[in-house]
């Protein structure tokens, strides 16, 4: 119902166009930018400031760790693993178009012509541990947070990258992926192979659920602590420290700093793209690697609290008789620590988390953050269901389109949540009702 040319089509072209249209943003002296240079230097200028390296101290506040047994034989040669387009079908061939103008899908389609030259530049990079100028020039998309979007905080970077750039970076990341599970603590759910988030949320759920029970005799707390901008201010040092710290080889720490390193951005405002800048620290989030750099990196907060656990500093919850203690959780940049409301826990916690952060450029967003010591419940689904269907008027669809979008939107969500939280009678009610009047709105 979406890609023929229909009045619901048209809508949805326009709804978007307006969500994404940047008219004005506001300055932090409250001035108003309405020209799109204005607003391109606005955002440049709040760019610049977030990727400018904060890091004056080495990372040595983070305990050092021991030599691990078993480490990575990424010293050979790479030219063993010649890209393909069967490899790197798992690529999105019609994802947004990078500087270069191209997107996978010309690449699957022309690799007969270009498969030579493109390995030569593959190959020459993992020699040379050099990339080509400009091949790492890089968009950054703006998507806003929310619909009063008018700060550049309001607004989360997407970077669309070069294809030949996520073939290099996509290549680097599957020669780490598969050994995240044995490096990264079981706390680490996120982008790690045959791991499950939900594992997480759903021993969060049972924590919480725990603390509402008339016979839970602990005097603990969860604190849930969520990194401002963790991707854009995690330093590069921090991360070639925890690369090398893991048994990483100095060649591949190499070829992960030219990947770094070398970007330049271009920030797009209203679909034009607006000066050039470098960045000293953070990772992109559009870039295939940066998501296990980040778990990588990450992992030496994991590392710092599994320490104190077992040194005593931190005792945990245990939800049940012979059940191991839960000491944090992590859901890739937020946090979730337990333990025994004392105050040398919270001292701990307070040491551990502020040397991390020091060391590695992160900055706590305690206005997102929050402690629980009791009977503390608060669900927000019902708004984000009632915000899927304000804006989009049913009687632009037929029976057979609301029910496609009932189908693949709405029961969908509700039951993606329905595995990991068990909703009241009431609840369902509701949200039955709003299907209802949803299906039977309009006159088609």
């Amino acid at each position: 119902m979406g890609d023929r040319n229909t009045t619901f089509f048209q809508k949805c072209i326009l709804k978007r166009a307006r969500k994404n249209k940047i008219s004005f943003i506001i300055t932090q002296d409250g001035n108003s930018l309405t020209t799109n240079d204005q607003i391109a230097q606005c955002f440049k200028s709040y760019f610049t400031n977030l990727f400018t390296s904060q890091l004056s101290v080495s990372p040595h506040h983070v305990q050092a760790l021991q030599e691990l047994q078993e480490t990575m034989q990424l010293s050979d040669a790479f030219t063993d693993s010649i890209p393909t387009t069967k490899k790197y079908g798992d690529m999105r061939s019609d994802a947004a178009l990078g500087p270069d103008g191209f997107n996978a899908a010309f690449y699957k389609a022309a690799w007969p012509w270009i498969a030579q030259d493109v390995v030569q530049i593959i190959n020459n990079f993992y020699s040379t541990t050099v990339l080509p100028q400009g091949l790492n020039k890089t968009y950054i998309a703006l998507i806003p947070k929310g619909m009063d979007a008018k700060t550049p905080q309001h607004y989360r970077p997407i970077s669309l990258c070069n294809v030949i750039y996520k073939i290099i970076s996509s290549s680097l990341a599957k020669r780490i992926k598969n050994h995240l599970p044995s490096y990264i603590y079981a706390s680490q759910a996120a982008f790690i192979p045959r791991r499950h988030i939900t594992s997480n949320i759903i021993l969060a759920q049972e924590i919480t659920h725990s603390f509402s029970l008339k016979n839970w005799n602990q005097q603990t707390f969860m604190l849930k602590i969520d990194l401002a901008k963790a991707f854009d201010r995690i330093e590069w040092r921090f991360i070639l420290k925890a690369l090398h710290r893991r048994g990483f080889f100095a060649h591949f720490c190499r070829l992960v700093q030219e990947c770094l390193s070398t970007s330049t951005f271009l920030v797009i405002i209203n679909g034009q793209p607006y000066y050039d800048f470098t960045a000293q620290r953070g990772i992109r989030q559009g870039c295939p690697l940066s998501p296990y750099l980040f778990v990588l990196a990450i992992n030496e907060l994991s590392l710092s609290l599994q320490e104190a656990m077992s040194h005593g500093q931190l005792t945990g919850i245990t939800l049940g008789h012979n059940c191991p203690p839960i000491h944090f959780l992590m859901f890739v940049e937020d946090l979730i620590v337990c333990g025994q409301t004392t105050m040398e826990e919270a001292n701990t916690i307070k040491h551990i988390i502020d040397s991390f952060c020091i060391a590695s450029g992160q900055i706590p967003n305690w206005a997102k953050s929050s402690v629980m010591f009791s009977k503390q419940v608060t669900p927000q689904q019902k708004n984000m269901f009632r915000s899927k269907l304000t804006s989009l008027k049913a009687d632009t669809l037929s029976h057979a389109g609301r029910l496609v979008y009932i189908n693949s939107v709405l029961a969908s969500i509700t039951i993606y949540y329905m595995t990991n939280i068990l909703f009241p009678k009431e609840f369902l009610e509701k949200i039955t009702s709003i299907i209802r009047n949803f299906w039977w709105k309009g006159n088609q």
